[in-house]
């Protein structure tokens, strides 16, 4: 399953902190998920194209195990933005997807006469991206383990998944 929401991030730039709510396999409850920046090692193809009203580059990244294509533009005279961690680049995000065309972004607007501090929500379920992984693949064993058990009519220590790479990711669990 995949949750749908409208997720807000929140990356403050002076300490390089990022937080942002992810949905927990179930999609019953949200995880505060807290980090630090690290920038992705950008590939960017030097030549401009065209993207809506933008001339644009295209940047290829792995981010959290997935690749990302974005297109950014150095039109808007800002850089090193974009929306989620995509930063890093010597322009703005206008376009975002990752390498299986599950996720996208794209540039709205900006309003540069509105500025927005930074507020962290208050929420009690926090975690490290890496800590979110592991219990969600477990969290997701688990189901899986039981479902297996009683669909095969075995005891569930006899489900086996080590000959199951998928089960070692998420993309097992976000399809």
């Amino acid at each position: 399953n995949i949750c749908y929401d409208n997720k807000k991030y929140f990356f403050n730039y002076k300490s390089l902190d990022y937080s942002f709510l992810l949905y927990d396999v179930d999609c019953n409850s949200k995880t505060l998920i807290k980090g630090k920046f690290v920038q992705p090692e950008w590939s960017i193809n030097p030549k401009l194209k065209k993207f809506k009203k933008f001339n644009v580059y295209e940047a290829t990244a792995t981010i959290n195990q997935r690749v990302w294509t974005v297109l950014f533009t150095k039109d808007l005279k800002i850089k090193n933005l974009g929306p989620w961690l995509f930063n890093g680049l010597p322009g703005i995000v206008v376009f975002a997807s990752d390498s299986m065309n599950e996720y996208f972004f794209e540039l709205e607007n900006i309003d540069k006469k509105k500025l927005l501090p930074f507020e962290e929500p208050n929420f009690s379920k926090k975690s490290s991206f890496e800590q979110y992984v592991s219990n969600a693949i477990s969290a997701h064993k688990t189901r899986m383990t039981k479902y297996l058990s009683k669909e095969l009519n075995i005891p569930e220590n006899e489900v086996d998944f080590s000959n199951s790479p998928k089960y070692q990711t998420l993309d097992f669990i976000e399809k």
